[in-house]
């Protein structure tokens, strides 16, 4: 059983037909592709969300930068989450006690 059916599968504990509409979803427009490092990146109209080469490189360089510029006690808040590299990246390199809101339009 695959990610996606395990998820599916505590989904329809809960909620049947949230379950069932999700199976049956055509998808939106975001579309998932191999890397050249064979890592997934993602994909919308065909421009990148991630790198086209390397997307956890990218992300964990662009973790460094917004760890450069933090300070202690902050609440670091990211837009968008993408397929969470820069989330991970970003968790990786802060305190554990620092926050980090996800936002999600």
């Amino acid at each position: 059983m695959n990610m996606f059916e395990k998820n599916l599968a505590m989904i329809a504990s809960k909620d049947a037909a949230l379950a069932t509409a999700l199976r049956e979803s055509r998808g939106g427009a975001i579309k998932i592709i191999p890397a050249r490092n064979g890592q997934p990146t993602a994909t919308v109209a065909g421009l990148a969300l991630h790198s086209a080469y390397d997307p956890r490189r990218e992300a964990e360089a662009w973790a460094t930068a917004q760890v450069a510029v933090c300070r202690p006690g902050e609440v670091l808040i990211v837009l968008g989450v993408g397929l969470l590299y820069h989330v991970e990246a970003l968790r990786s390199r802060v305190s554990y006690d620092t926050t980090i809101s996800v936002i999600v339009p």
